[in-house]
């Protein structure tokens, strides 16, 4: 073996075993108590050895409106390792036609060379229209079966109206891949210019998601086909999918992604002089909303964080328009949110996750035969988020401000590795090359 880690609490699929986790040539050999021969061995004795955290939902290196997100893939990729993170699947520019997106899938592949984790990729169209049948065959022949849309966003020509989403969401249940959907109802959007951030919460209110993602669920019930809403934030939105879609959802044919930011702030950041380091979309929800939706976190499938962070100076503006929309989460979402949720969490970012995207049980599990991705958790230590966490030091980023500063965290990830190659001991990120990971079809 090139790789034992002894004496932890292994994590199997919603369940905890007193075993050890062998790894050779970048693949999980065995799950065994006795030690074979090994080159390295790493003592996780006290921690959880969970497998490999996914993190569906980033935008790394993002352009828009003249505006560069903080994170390209080399700099996102080491948050990612610190905060056990070994597989991201990021976000192609979206194209209006097929030769568009294999332009952006190039591209996009040049823009992820620095990678220190694996990684996939969701096509994004916007105003398409090409034959959706070729496109289909493209996006799940190149390992990215899914396609990212937005019901909003009609000022820039990013919006998809109902029509191509019926089309689409039946064209996904021949080809095998999934619809995903910023899902808000453009018709109660206020994208009027000159606002304050203070109005960001009411300017895209919670109504604009909630009968947004209810049209969407009809459209898949009667169309057919996989539909997955990113970044849900209302719990009104849940219970209502819930109450109206059970079986919908319990097929497996409707998914609900969340990100941490929404189950830990509210609306009420926006009243705030720093409120603009809170501006991203959707925005956060009042404070009933966000109570509601961590009331109904277990039928919630993935959380994921949008991760899109700017620096200070981008964002630090009074009036929306100057304010680049985006939000950090990758290195703060697990120890954020196990105070809140316990090990329920660990299934939305692993295994829940992995079905849901193509990955498994390549990901996401720790397993005979699958990637070697090991995260070693302390769910003991206790502290509070500030300016000098292990990320900040490692990116020379010391001081820096987040708006997590000041969040209560529980439990630190104190090693990565991916495929059996340690990208991350104690707080120092180490050199890896990542791959691209070709997903399945469903």
């Amino acid at each position: 073996m090139d790789l034992s880690i002894v004496n932890g609490s292994v994590y199997r699929e919603g369940r905890f075993e007193r075993t050890n986790v062998h790894i050779k040539d970048g693949v999980i050999a065995a799950i065994a108590g006795d030690l074979p021969e090994v080159e390295s061995t790493f003592d996780a004795a006290g921690k959880w050895v969970l497998p490999g955290l996914i993190d569906p939902h980033v935008h790394f290196n993002l352009r828009v409106g003249g505006t560069v997100s903080r994170d390209d893939f080399r700099t996102g990729s080491m948050l990612a390792a610190l905060g056990g993170v070994t597989t991201i699947i990021d976000f192609l520019d979206p194209a209006d036609t097929l030769a568009g997106m294999r332009n952006a899938f190039e591209e996009r592949k040049r823009d992820a060379a620095g990678c220190l984790v694996d990684y996939g990729f969701h096509p994004t169209i916007m105003g398409y229209r090409d034959n959706l049948r070729e496109l289909a065959d493209f996006v799940v022949s190149q390992g990215m079966p899914s396609i990212k849309l937005f019901t909003t966003y009609a000022s820039t020509n990013r919006r998809t109206g109902d029509r191509l989403i019926a089309a689409l969401c039946k064209e996904s249940e021949r080809a095998g891949f999934t619809v995903l959907v910023h899902a808000e109802n453009d018709g109660l959007v206020d994208e009027s210019t000159g606002a304050p951030f203070s109005q960001h919460g009411r300017r895209r209110p919670p109504l604009s998601e909630i009968s947004e993602v209810v049209k969407l669920a009809q459209i898949c019930e009667y169309s057919g086909g996989y539909c997955y809403i990113v970044h849900t934030n209302c719990g009104t939105t849940v219970a209502k999918l819930k109450q109206g879609f059970a079986e919908l959802l319990r097929e497996g044919r409707f998914a609900i992604e969340s990100c941490p930011h929404y189950f830990l702030f509210d609306d009420s950041r926006y009243a705030d002089r720093l409120g603009y380091r809170y501006v991203m979309t959707p925005p956060l929800r009042p404070a009933g909303e966000r109570e509601r939706l961590a009331s109904l976190f277990d039928d919630v499938d993935v959380i994921a964080t949008d991760h899109c962070p700017y620096p200070e100076e981008a964002k630090d503006h009074a009036c929306l328009d100057d304010i680049p929309n985006g939000i950090e989460g990758i290195p703060y979402t697990l120890p954020a949110l196990f105070p809140l949720f316990g090990e329920r969490v660990i299934a939305k970012m692993t295994h829940e996750s992995a079905r849901l995207h193509g990955l498994y049980p390549r990901k996401g599990v720790l397993r005979e035969g699958s990637d070697g991705d090991v995260v070693i958790f302390d769910p003991a230590r206790s502290y509070v988020f500030d300016g000098n966490m292990p990320w900040h030091r490692a990116l020379g980023r010391d001081g820096s401000v987040s708006p997590y500063d000041g969040v209560r965290a529980q439990g630190e990830v104190v090693a990565t590795f991916v495929r059996g190659r340690a990208v991350m001991r104690d707080g120092e990120v180490l050199d890896h090359q990542g791959t691209f990971i070709p997903r399945g079809r469903r």
